[in-house]
């Protein structure tokens, strides 16, 4: 008598089917790679500094309601080191993490108007928010110019080629730029000068944040 066969094993004929699916890969592509390369040499150097790439990957956020910034996490064991004011700009460096004490979320962060570093707390036992998410986009205020150069001179230009380039572009109140690397004091004009990039065009450079006046030329969103 034919000996009777046993059936196949449950989830067989599944994991035959699984098999020939192929497996989504998570790997880009060397044209994906090239396309993510040209977006970020913004410059067309054929390089990407360093500072430049870390910048990508920065966590800012903006203070939305005026708050302090203490010494250490814990609040009782803490000193203010000074007052933050509506619109100022900080990296978080580390957190959020829970202020068991008094059940808050707190973050160490650098406020980059004066390079301070301290504990900030994100929200109040109320719910009131003390910084929001953002902080790399800024709106012109008052019409300036974008230069390729950080030296409003052009003495920042690579070699001639590079200063043949250098033409300015004026940028229009309302427009909305983004941060590439953050304001520092231009010394032989006392302005203070950021690397940007413009969302309406994507052109990028160089652009006065604050006049050596105190002239607000651009404003956090």
């Amino acid at each position: 008598r034919p000996s009777a066969k046993a059936p196949p094993a449950a989830g067989k004929a599944e994991e035959d089917g699984d098999a020939k699916k192929e497996t989504p890969s998570s790997e880009l592509s060397e044209e994906q790679l090239v396309r993510l390369f040209n977006s970020l040499d913004e410059e067309e150097d054929g390089s990407i500094p360093k500072s430049r790439f870390i910048n990508f990957v920065r966590h800012f956020m903006k203070v939305s309601k005026e708050t302090v910034m203490t010494s250490e996490m814990v609040i009782k064991e803490s000193k203010t080191l000074r007052r933050l004011e509506v619109g100022e700009v900080v990296e978080v460096l580390q957190g959020p993490v829970e202020e068991t004490t008094v059940k808050l979320q707190r973050v160490n962060a650098k406020a980059l108007q004066d390079g301070l570093q301290g504990w900030i707390t994100l929200e109040g036992n109320q719910g009131t928010a003390f910084l929001a998410e953002g902080g790399n986009l800024f709106k012109v205020v008052t019409e300036t110019i974008l230069t390729e150069a950080f030296e409003l001179d052009g003495s920042g230009a690579k070699d001639a080629t590079r200063k043949l380039k250098d033409t300015t572009r004026k940028l229009k109140v309302g427009e909305i730029v983004e941060a590439r690397e953050w304001a520092r004091k231009e010394e032989k004009s006392g302005l203070m000068r950021m690397k940007c990039k413009c969302r309406s065009d994507g052109a990028s450079g160089w652009v006065t944040t604050v006049g050596n006046q105190g002239t607000v030329f651009l404003e956090v969103l």
